[in-house]
């Protein structure tokens, strides 16, 4: 918002780094968080992925990795057959 990022530098006296202003205007560690969070997305996806490929259905990985089904089906597809406890 560069609204906060104004306010920020009228309220500092001195020296401004750009660093500064923006830690001060929460972006830094919003920024962050959204990395953060994007490469869980990630990673709970590959996991997604090599699960589905193992035979387990959308909803099985959906609870065992605590992620949307839904989500899971739209990128891989529709659910597939249960492996059975052998191939597991």
């Amino acid at each position: 918002n560069p609204g906060m990022i104004e306010e920020a530098l009228r309220m500092r006296n001195g020296a401004l780094t750009l660093e500064k202003v923006l830690k001060d205007a929460g972006l830094i560690d919003k920024w962050i968080a959204e990395g953060k969070e994007e490469g869980e997305e990630k990673k709970a996806l590959e996991i997604a992925r090599n699960l589905m490929q193992k035979g387990w259905t959308a909803q099985e990985i959906a609870e065992t990795i605590n992620f949307d089904a839904a989500k899971i089906r739209v990128l891989y597809g529709p659910q597939r057959k249960k492996a059975t406890p052998k191939n597991r």
